[in-house]
């Protein structure tokens, strides 16, 4: 709960509307209980053949938790383009050649 606070804060700050929606995706399936939904021992060994949408309720936390993780890799990834766009700017004003290797 508090990293999720925390999250919704950083999104309000940064006015992304995209963040805030997808904190909202996870506040609801957080509170929604969605695991208590998949039959256990009802009847025996009934979690060894669930449909799907069974299967989405009993992995809706990982699946957040994946989509989170993909989220996390492609900003890194952004930021690391946005850092080599720049210094390549800044090189190309100064007139310092990209070939460092070379003599």
């Amino acid at each position: 709960m508090p990293a999720l606070l925390l999250c919704v804060l950083e999104a309000q700050r940064r006015r992304s509307v995209a963040a805030l929606a997808a904190l909202l995706a996870v506040a609801i399936v957080a509170f929604s209980h969605m695991i208590w939904w998949v039959p256990v021992n009802h009847p025996r060994h009934s979690e060894l053949r669930l449909d799907p949408l069974q299967l989405v309720y009993a992995d809706a936390y990982v699946l957040i938790a994946l989509c989170a993780l993909a989220l996390a890799a492609h900003g890194s990834l952004a930021a690391r383009a946005r850092g080599q766009r720049r210094r390549s700017s800044r090189l190309a004003l100064t007139g310092v050649s990209r070939n460092v290797g070379t003599p």
